[in-house]
């Protein structure tokens, strides 16, 4: 298991709301509940240079990794490989996850949209406009710098559907360690969740 930090906060439990169904014609209840906002520091997915590196398995609602044995299951929403990042749905897992883009302030936004979202193999082509393979909802998390040789995130909100159905904001804060020397594919980000499957945020 890989080491990382995580601080966990909520906010104030809200009222229920309505229901869903889980596509087999079973009404799940839907309510607004306490908020999970997490955040998370040097969550490392990398590996030595030539090496195989393994993907990382995080789930939102309990902020903590996910065994690579459940990669085909729903049990996770978000993997990490260096600097791929991919949800559990679309061409990437059998859940339900996918994303849009919000670039608001982090604090501003309290709901998250009706629709929109991506899954992987729907994503844009890449900042330059080239092409890409697989199309990922989080094609273009970040930009390059050729001055600096550094990867940095993109100032940008990513509004999420998870593999179950429940929304969150994450904001991917830093690709590097903050160790001297920095290691990269250490990934810092802060998330939001709604674990009671409505769409509020605050």
């Amino acid at each position: 298991m890989k080491k990382y930090i995580l601080i966990g906060t909520s906010l104030l439990t809200l009222c229920s709301c309505s229901s869903d169904s889980d596509g087999n014609g079973e009404n799940i209840p839907i309510t607004t509940e306490t908020v999970i906002t997490k955040n998370i520091s040097n969550l490392f997915a990398g590996g030595p240079i030539g090496g195989d590196t393994p993907t990382v398995y995080f789930n939102l609602e309990t902020g903590l990794e996910v065994s690579a044995s459940e990669a085909d299951t729903k049990n996770w929403d978000i993997s990490f490989k260096r600097a791929t990042i991919r949800l559990n749905g679309g061409i990437s897992g059998p859940g339900n996850a996918g994303a849009l883009v919000i670039t608001d302030p982090y604090d501003g936004i309290l709901m998250a949209p009706e629709d929109g979202y991506i899954e992987d193999g729907e994503g844009p082509n890449d900042v330059s406009g080239l092409d890409v393979t697989n199309h990922l909802a989080f094609t273009n998390w970040y930009n390059y710098s050729n001055e600096l040789h550094l990867l940095i995130p993109i100032d940008q909100v990513y509004i999420i559907r998870t593999a179950n159905d429940k929304y969150a904001k994450l904001q991917i804060l830093s690709y590097y360690s903050e160790s001297s020397p920095p290691i990269s594919a250490s990934y810092s980000f802060k998330y939001t969740l709604q674990p009671g499957g409505s769409k509020v945020l605050e």
